[in-house]
């Protein structure tokens, strides 16, 4: 079966229950995602609710940080592009709910995802600020 989202196909979704302080972890090869969740936190420092970070030695290493603290629900708008899988753009998508987390924090929440890709790549190139800045070609 293939299922295509506008122009990207889905090359893995499903949901997980994630306990509080239990990361999860994708992996695609080489390439390996942290999913990190801040029940206690609201948005980062610049006000971002999704935050996601690359490893500056290992680019095959990345972070994404989701902070609910303030929200009963979160989700991406659009894919968010996170690097390059068979050589194709890897995107993830995402949607959680957490009425239940709201009242007592220690619940287990289900983290609905989505793994996208399209004929695409993903350039990341790092800017004078030390950050880095990411690219679709």
């Amino acid at each position: 079966m293939e299922i295509k989202v506008g122009d990207y196909n889905v090359l893995e979704s499903g949901s997980v229950v994630c306990m509080d302080g239990y990361p999860i972890v994708f992996t695609f090869g080489k390439l390996t995602y942290k999913v990190i969740i801040h029940r206690d936190k609201g948005a980062d420092e610049l006000g971002k609710n999704v935050v996601f970070l690359m490893n500056a030695k290992d680019m095959n290493i990345g972070e994404i940080h989701l902070y609910l603290e303030d929200s009963v629900a979160l989700a991406s708008s659009t894919p968010y592009k996170v690097g390059n899988y068979n050589g194709k753009s890897l995107s993830f998508a995402f949607h959680i709910e957490h009425f239940t987390a709201m009242s007592n924090p220690k619940m287990p929440i289900a983290l609905n995802y989505t793994w996208l890709q399209r004929d695409t790549t993903v350039i990341f190139e790092p800017t004078e600020s030390g950050k880095v800045k990411i690219e679709e070609k």
